[in-house]
Parts: C-alpha cells; sequence; structure tokens
C-alpha cells in the first residue's frame, strides 16, 4: 500500500515533465520559458526515479539495453560532428526521442488521458487561431507570419501539429471521438499527410472494421464535424484545396518537383560524405550547407544519425509493416506510414517523436507480438 501512492507521484512528475517540457512547450516558450526549463528539470527528476525504482526491480532491463545503445550512437555522432557542439547537439532529437518515448511508455494509459486533453484543448486553440487571423502564440509579432489554412494550436508550428496527429491517430484508433478531434485537427494544420492518414484510417476501421463498434450518433458527429471545417477554411482561402491536389501530382508541376531537387542534394552530398560519417552521421551539417530539411524522414535521420540510427529507428516500423501480412488490420496503418515517411520529416521531432515510441514500445509489449514470440520458440 506504500509503494501505490509512490508510483503515482513519479508518474506524475515525469509526465507533466514530458508533456510541458517537449510535447506542448510552445504556450510556456511564448509566456514563461523558464517554467518550460523548470518541466524539463522535473522530466529527469522522474526519468531518474523510474530508472533506479525499474533497475532494483529488475524490469525491463532489454529496453534499459537498447536505451544505452541509442544514447550511445548519439555521443558517437556528437564526438564526430563537423558542426560545433553547441549547435550539433541541438541535432540530437531522433536518438533522444527513442528514449523519451520509452518513457511515455512506461505510464502509457496515463499518458493516453493527459493527451486526450491536450487534443481538446489544441483544437480550441488552433479554431481561434483561425477565426481570428493571427495565432494565440506568435512568436513572430512583427511579421506575424499568419497562414490561413494552417493552424497551430499548443504547437510552435503548424507540420509539428499535423505530424502529432499522425502519432496520436494510432494511439486512439479505438477511440472514434478522439479520432474525430485529430482529423478536424489535421485539416486545421493544413498538413496534407496527416489529412490523407488519418482518412485513410478512419475510412478503413470504421467503415469496414468497426461497423458494430461505432455508432450512428459519433459517425454523423465526424461527418458533420469535418464538413463544416472544409467548408468554412474554403471559404477564408482555398489554397489549402489546391495543395491536396497538388499532393497527387507527381510531374515537373506538382509540388513535389522541389521535394525530389532537396532529395538529389542530399544524396550527391551524401556521396562526398566519409565513410563514418555515413555510418554515425553528421548532426546538422547537411541541413547549414544546403539550407534545408531534407524533405524525407529516411534522409533526416540518414544525415544525423547514420546508417546504424537508421536501422534502429526504422527497423521496428517496417517488421510491423509486414505484419500486416498476418494481420492486416492491426497492422496496415504502418504501411501508410512507411509511405509517408517518405515525403516528410515526420516522428523526429519532439511531440511526434515521443508518440511514435511510447505507441512502438507499447505495441511492441503487446499481446499479439508476445503471442508470435511464444510460437517462435515452439516451433
Amino acid at each position: 500500500m506504500l509503494l501505490k501512492p509512490y508510483s503515482i507521484n513519479i508518474s506524475s512528475i515525469l509526465l507533466l515533465g514530458l508533456m510541458f517540457g517537449l510535447i506542448f512547450n510552445a504556450p510556456l516558450q511564448y509566456f514563461v520559458n523558464p517554467l518550460r526549463l523548470f518541466f524539463i528539470f522535473t522530466l529527469f527528476i522522474g526519468m531518474f526515479l523510474v530508472i533506479k525504482s525499474d533497475l532494483t526491480n529488475g524490469k525491463y532491463l532489454s529496453h534499459y539495453f537498447l536505451l544505452l545503445g541509442v544514447l550511445i550512437l548519439g555521443l558517437i555522432s556528437l564526438n564526430i560532428a563537423t558542426l560545433p557542439l553547441n549547435i550539433a547537439i541541438r541535432e540530437l532529437y531522433a536518438n533522444l526521442s527513442i528514449v523519451f518515448g520509452f518513457f511515455a511508455f512506461r505510464y502509457y494509459e496515463k499518458f493516453k488521458s493527459l493527451l486526450v486533453y491536450a487534443i481538446t484543448i489544441s483544437l480550441i486553440i488552433m479554431i481561434y487561431d483561425i477565426v481570428n487571423l493571427e495565432y494565440l502564440f506568435n512568436f513572430d509579432p512583427v511579421q506575424n507570419r499568419f497562414q490561413v489554412d494552417r493552424g497551430k494550436g499548443l504547437f510552435s508550428y503548424s507540420k509539428e501539429a499535423g505530424a502529432f496527429t499522425i502519432f496520436a491517430t494510432f494511439m486512439f484508433r479505438d477511440n472514434p471521438k478522439i479520432l474525430s478531434l485529430l482529423f478536424l485537427t489535421s485539416i486545421l494544420s493544413g498538413s496534407r499527410s496527416a489529412i490523407i492518414f488519418i482518412f485513410i484510417i478512419i475510412f478503413m476501421d470504421i467503415i469496414f472494421y468497426s461497423k458494430n463498434k461505432i455508432s450512428l450518433k459519433n459517425l454523423k458527429f465526424f461527418l458533420f464535424g469535418a464538413l463544416i471545417i472544409f467548408l468554412s477554411s474554403y471559404l477564408i482561402d482555398d489554397h489549402l484545396y489546391a495543395r491536396m491536389e497538388n499532393s497527387f501530382d507527381f510531374g515537373k508541376s506538382g509540388t513535389h518537383s522541389y521535394r525530389f531537387f532537396i532529395w538529389d542534394l542530399y544524396l550527391k552530398e551524401l556521396n562526398l560524405s566519409s565513410t563514418i560519417h555515413i555510418l554515425f552521421g553528421n548532426l546538422g551539417y547537411f541541413r547549414a550547407v544546403l539550407g534545408n530539411g531534407a524533405e524525407n524522414a529516411y534522409l533526416t535521420i540518414l544525415t544525423h544519425g547514420g546508417i546504424f540510427l537508421l536501422v534502429v529507428f526504422y527497423l521496428p516500423i517496417l517488421f510491423l509493416a509486414i505484419l500486416s501480412v498476418l494481420n492486416f488490420r492491426m497492422f496496415y496503418p504502418f504501411i501508410l506510414l512507411l509511405i509517408i515517411l517518405q515525403f516528410g520529416r515526420q516522428g523526429t521531432g519532439w511531440a511526434d517523436g515521443v508518440l511514435l515510441w511510447a505507441y512502438i514500445f507499447h505495441i511492441y509489449s503487446g499481446k499479439y507480438i508476445r503471442t508470435l514470440y511464444i510460437l517462435k520458440f515452439r516451433i
């Protein structure tokens, strides 16, 4: 009985630090940045307490070996980085998102409960952004950099908000109401990849797989909400619709032509890199030299963390996608994810990366994967 309150306190310390120090840090950065530093401090305190408890009880040892390996890869990348240490260290987000994602997984259900509140609040703020034609958290009051078809909500950038909804969708596939809120959020964020991804998930899960689990009332709520958002955004500005159309145009007139150009630059620069930088990455160097991000999650991880980190980061996703052969309903979203990662940097930031790895750790610790593991050894 004495251990239970102690455990609850650890989870509260850790999750509050994680939520406000990393995932939803934009409001704190805008209003009281030192408070964000306080939450990051509480996050590390919570992590220390969890690690101490787990190692004492011999729990999650294989997970901690993986995290140690990821951190060692990060230290090697820092040691060989071309850019100064104070710049290179900021580019370790891919390594650290794996670590932070594990600790979100440790209190997975409580983490999801907190996310429900955050998703709701963020959607309300996005509506405020669009209606008032100004961001509530405006980090550039001089130029105002407002985009009429891109709300930010609780995030510092609209693309970050869109990427967040992709991985939150994985976590809330069994909750039609939250899934509807995420779809509306993706529309307001203006993120084409998020809109397309969540629409396909809803179409597949609700229409084909969840006929007996979703009420007509919830389905009407989703359709009505989506219609209102689409019509409202069209009346404000039809730019989003042109961008959606261009998403499927792979010719020279489409928006992907710039992506192809950037990929070509990255591949040429990668070809000139040393073997050690190909293996362990060159943190921040490619973006500094070429003046733009890779517009591709695979190239982002490869150039920042090298082949070794790329394998660690994407092999678990690829394996889950392959499992769709055995259980299409459960694993087909990972096929979509592999495609989306080709056209953006989703999964490599704080908000999206932490959610991605919290879910990956959760699904690998789930009943289905454990059953496959047991059957393998029985065979």
